[in-house]
């Protein structure tokens, strides 16, 4: 992805919406046992999933009237598990991000809230330019899956 240099800086400005933060507080799940008739309830001892899968939305917009940037980066970032093109697979160091970072912040820009997934991975591809709507006046947005195998999760 290197070779994209300061477009992947700039990402960050084309995001509208994060989904799946709701795996960074999740806790065990309760069970139950039945004992002479009677049911108790405990919690489980382990989580049934530690993983995270967030869905990013972001709007796609052209530079220079005709560069699709951002489309690129996630087509090409796509094709280094597999590329359709040449049937080409590769090891996950060569698909895998270090870290993915997400800032939550006030007005003022203060930082209150700071996640950092690591080892992100890009899962199921590019969903939202799959149809055009040459009726449609709003801007075009794609949604793009990550999966994280763990996360850093600071509270100011």
């Amino acid at each position: 992805m290197a070779r994209f240099g300061s477009d992947v800086a700039v990402l960050t400005e084309q995001v509208q919406k994060v989904e799946g933060l709701g795996t960074l507080d999740k806790g065990p799940e309760k069970t139950t046992q039945k004992f002479m008739g009677t049911t108790r309830t405990y919690l489980q001892s382990k989580l049934d999933d530690t993983a995270h899968e967030i869905t990013v939305t972001i709007s796609l917009n052209l530079r220079k009237r005709t560069d699709n940037y951002i489309y690129k980066i996630f087509r090409a970032w796509n094709n280094l598990c597999y590329n359709k093109a040449t049937g080409e697979t590769t090891l996950k160091e060569e698909y895998c991000a270090d870290w993915f970072k997400i800032v939550i912040a006030n007005r003022a820009g203060d930082i209150y809230r700071q996640i950092l997934f690591h080892d992100m991975i890009m899962v199921g591809g590019i969903a939202g330019v799959e149809d055009l709507d040459y009726n449609a006046q709003d801007l075009v947005d794609i949604t793009v899956k990550f999966a994280s195998d763990w996360a850093d999760d600071d509270d100011a």
